[in-house]
């Protein structure tokens, strides 16, 4: 019998690429209809973001320290108010809810609050932002699961002369995954595991106020979940290699890949 599962993982995975679909990276209950994932209730920050590495969004430190010598530390809450389109916080066209960012020790300077995401793939990225400045940001990128010294250079919008990712105050970055770098060619697009950072260049806070992610789904197998279950189902490799005390990464579960936090 585990022959035949292991032949039929193996078989599963020989196959053609026939067809290829996106599908959220989150569950897809606590999106909306456009794929987005707002940050709109505690629940779903809960479940979402964190510190710590079993979350799927990982707040991550500031580069420098403070008076105090500790480095800032991003934060996410379901209250916050962020900035309007006027720059001023609470205005007209400010929302509810959000991952704070926290500045950059000086303008223009790559050293501020980060969010990373480790994924198993990536057709497409997008976040809803806002600030009281104009805002300066950075995406970086590597494959597999890295930590944040390992990423390189996607995009800096924090060269000088400032070139701006957004000059506005509410402000939709789409289209993330269309972007590389000229010299090395680093992108977030990906059709493996790839994991992607971006953070906060303007010394001012930048409101994370809902994010989009999309990943494969090829041939109708259901790629991404988050693996919660304590059944006595075993893990395999995506080679078909029988794990028994899986880390974090992509697996085969009940014949679907599942992906373990």
């Amino acid at each position: 019998m585990k022959k035949t599962l292991l032949l039929s993982i193996i078989a599963l995975f020989m196959q053609p690429i026939t067809a290829s679909t996106e599908v959220t990276f989150f569950d897809p209950k606590d999106v909306d209809s456009n794929g987005w994932l707002w940050f709109d209730t505690q629940e779903k920050i809960n479940r979402y973001v964190g510190i710590t590495d079993d979350k799927l969004i990982q707040l991550v430190s500031a580069t420098y320290e403070n008076a105090d010598g500790e480095n800032p530390e991003p934060f996410a809450s379901a209250t916050i108010v962020g900035a309007g389109t006027d720059g001023e916080i609470g205005t007209t066209g400010s929302r509810k809810g959000a991952i704070v960012l926290c500045e950059s020790d000086r303008i223009n300077n790559q050293s501020g609050g980060a969010i990373m995401l480790h994924l198993p793939s990536c057709t497409d990225m997008a976040l809803s932002l806002s600030s009281t400045s104009k805002m300066l940001g950075a995406i970086y990128a590597a494959p597999g699961v890295q930590e944040p010294i390992d990423l390189g250079l996607v995009v800096a919008k924090s060269a000088a002369p400032f070139v701006y990712l957004s000059k506005e105050y509410v402000y939709t970055f789409s289209n993330m995954a269309e972007l590389s770098h000229a010299t090395t060619g680093n992108t977030i697009k990906s059709d493996n595991a790839v994991t992607v950072l971006f953070r906060n260049c303007q010394s001012d806070q930048l409101f994370i106020h809902g994010i989009k992610v999309m990943v494969k789904d090829v041939n109708g197998i259901k790629n991404v979940q988050v693996n919660n279950n304590d059944d006595d189902a075993p893990y395999y490799t995506i080679d078909g290699v029988k794990v028994e005390h899986p880390t974090r990464g992509i697996y085969i579960r009940n014949h679907q890949k599942v992906f373990v936090k």
